[in-house]
C-alpha cells in the first residue's frame, strides 16, 4: 500500500509540474503619453511567440486594457494610437509579472510642400452669365445666357 501511495504522489507531482506553465493569467496593460496622461482608445495587439496566436484589445477610459486567460509565455506587443508613434516590444508574462506600462511618444510628419491642384469647373458664374465648359474640346467655354428671376 505504501508503494502505491508513493507512485500516486509521484504521478500527481509530475502531472502538476507539466501543467504549471499552462496556467492562465490576466494581463493588464496601461498606456500613457510622455506627460503620464492615460490614453483611452489605444489599440493593443499581442502575438504569442510560442504558437503565433494573436489577440487585440482597446484601452478603456483610464488607459487600461485587460487580457483574460493568457498563457505564461512571451508576447510580441504592438501599441498604436492616433497622433503617436507605434510601439513594438516583447513582454514576458509570468506569475510575478502580469502588469505592463507603456509610454507612447507623439509622432508627427513634416511636409516640405503642399500643392493643391484642381480641374477647371464644368460650370461657373460671371455676373449674370453661367458658363458651361466642355472638357472634351480642350476646356473651350461655351457661353449661354440664363436670366435670373
Amino acid at each position: 500500500m505504501s508503494n502505491f501511495v508513493h507512485r500516486f504522489s509521484l504521478i500527481l507531482l509530475l502531472t502538476s509540474m507539466g501543467t504549471y506553465h499552462l496556467i492562465a493569467r490576466d494581463i493588464r496593460i496601461i498606456i500613457t503619453d510622455q506627460k503620464n496622461i492615460t490614453l483611452p482608445g489605444a489599440t493593443i495587439k499581442l502575438i504569442s511567440l510560442s504558437d503565433s496566436s494573436s489577440v487585440y484589445s482597446i484601452t478603456n477610459e483610464h488607459g487600461v486594457a485587460e487580457f483574460r486567460g493568457m498563457k505564461e509565455t512571451s508576447y510580441a506587443t504592438t501599441v498604436s494610437f492616433i497622433g503617436f508613434e507605434t510601439l513594438m516590444q516583447k513582454i514576458d508574462v509570468s506569475m510575478e509579472i502580469y502588469e505592463f506600462r507603456f509610454r507612447l511618444t507623439e509622432g508627427f510628419t513634416t511636409l516640405d510642400e503642399v500643392r493643391v491642384t484642381a480641374r477647371k469647373p464644368l460650370i461657373r458664374q460671371e455676373g449674370e452669365k453661367i458658363l458651361f465648359c466642355s472638357r472634351s474640346n480642350g476646356y473651350q467655354a461655351y457661353r449661354k445666357r440664363i436670366p435670373f428671376s
